[in-house]
């Protein structure tokens, strides 16, 4: 909104992957506090107009809590104390709360909280699919209600599947190196592409692999 993009360094990449952000960039790396330094306490920032673009999200979708340290306590806290109804995570996360010590967690939790995993700790599982390229989740496990009546270890087999498409997304597909589409059939495994207005629209700067992720419409 200011026109300048940032783009946060996992300290856990490669030197490779490392390398091409920064030089990717044209400007290279700055230290993130001393750049807020340069900042103007005053900048006269306005909310969006219109409450349907995406940066207005934020604070129109209901309430959000932003913890400075993932920790189960922190976690467990925001849903005992803060009325937290839906959480996403992934499995590193998820993995944290169910090996939580007793003492930080908060059993039974108060209320019923979307989760995706760890249905025996009272969360109610949903399994979804996605790539920062097509928002994030694009593809859900429809639960259906009939499943609730199975054994624990057959609700986990049947909700590791997730291919049902989001309703924003215009196509789904698993295709062979061709892009042909492969038998439904749960065992062959190829590659699996996307077409919507969830997708992005390019990687930055980049129209070679643009050209390769975009191949015959997909």
């Amino acid at each position: 909104m200011a026109g300048d993009v940032i783009n946060t360094v996992n300290v856990r990449l490669n030197a490779g992957a490392t390398s091409f952000l920064l030089e990717h960039s044209e400007r290279g790396a700055v230290e993130y506090e001393k750049f807020l330094e340069t900042s103007d306490p005053g900048f006269p920032w306005k909310p969006p107009q219109d409450e349907w673009k995406t940066i207005a999200l934020g604070y129109t979708s209901g309430t959000s809590i932003c913890l400075r340290q993932v920790t189960a306590e922190g976690v467990y806290s925001a849903i005992a104390n803060n009325w937290v109804t839906h959480f996403c995570a992934a499995p590193v996360g998820l993995n944290t709360l169910v090996n939580a010590p007793q003492k930080e967690k908060v059993v039974p939790l108060p209320r019923l909280v979307h989760v995706h995993a760890m249905a025996q700790h009272g969360f109610c599982v949903t399994h979804t699919y996605g790539l920062s390229e097509t928002f994030g989740p694009s593809t859900v496990n429809a639960w259906k209600p009939e499943w609730d009546k199975l054994s624990p270890e057959e609700q986990a087999k049947l909700n590791s599947r997730q291919g049902v498409q989001y309703v924003g997304l215009e196509g789904l597909e698993v295709v062979d190196k061709d892009t042909k589409p492969v038998p439904a059939d749960g065992t062959t495994i190829r590659e699996i592409v996307f077409r919507g207005n969830v997708v992005m629209k390019g990687y930055l700067k980049n129209p070679k692999s643009n050209a390769e992720a975009f191949a015959n419409g997909w």
